[in-house]
């Protein structure tokens, strides 16, 4: 769990001790009314969180459908998918590979590459190519 969302859940848990605390001491009809509009921001939170996490799923699946099409036959760097990618944020682009990977779509394999200069200095490179699930 990160650490903000670890601190998300202690916010939440601390506002509800309080708002616990506050009808335990309440009476009549002021416990009634905080009960309700604790209940209806619960409900519009969660009802917010729950979209914003879909809309985000969209946009995500959308940027893995694009990978596939960027990727094609040609093996290719996590900094060529990228550069191929409109206005797409490198969180996005990174977690939409991933889901491509755990779903076996796209495939990686680290390769070594030699550059031509004097010493030879070799760099280890990880390359992504589309498998024949797609």
């Amino acid at each position: 769990m990160s650490n903000e969302l670890s601190l998300s859940f202690g916010g939440i848990l601390l506002g509800l001790v309080g708002i616990a605390l506050q009808i335990y001491v309440l009476d009549g009809q002021r416990k009634r009314i905080l009960v309700a509009v604790t209940f209806t921001t619960l409900i519009v939170g969660s009802v917010f969180v729950g979209y914003q996490s879909y809309s985000y799923g969209r946009i995500v699946a959308r940027v893995a459908d694009d990978i596939v099409a960027v990727l094609g036959n040609q093996p290719r760097t996590f900094e060529e998918l990228y550069e191929a990618l409109f206005e797409t944020d490198v969180a996005v682009a990174n977690e939409a590979l991933d889901r491509l990977v755990r779903s076996q779509r796209v495939a990686q394999t680290i390769v070594t590459l030699t550059e031509e200069n004097r010493r030879a200095d070799h760099h280890r490179v990880r390359v992504y190519y589309a498998t024949l699930l797609n």
